[in-house]
């Protein structure tokens, strides 16, 4: 069972860039909106911390979050590790959590 969620480094800062993008080039409520949907997809990690894609990488695995992002976990013990979020639209070469 995950009692806690961390955000590593790495999805922290590609985190602030997205939502920097949506604030600007849509509306404040547009990336509220999109942090509202991290939060309902990471409660349903939460209750069902498998229901996530597998990753060719060992305990990693994809959820998608919007039509357009999707992020990798990985669950260790009771934490669940938000590792990377990945914009479909990039080269899926340069995902380093790709699928093969």
């Amino acid at each position: 069972m995950v009692t806690n969620i961390v955000w590593i480094t790495t999805s922290q800062s590609q985190l602030r860039p997205i939502i920097g993008y949506l604030a600007s080039e849509y509306s404040i409520n547009t990336a509220n909106k999109f942090m509202e949907e991290i939060d309902k997809r990471l409660q349903k990690i939460w209750k069902y911390p498998e229901i996530g894609r597998l990753s060719p990488l060992p305990n990693v695995r994809f959820f998608q979050i919007k039509k357009r992002y999707n992020f990798c976990y990985r669950v260790q013990g009771s934490t669940l590790y938000v590792l990377y979020i990945w914009d479909t639209k990039r080269n899926p070469r340069t995902n380093p959590f790709r699928e093969n």
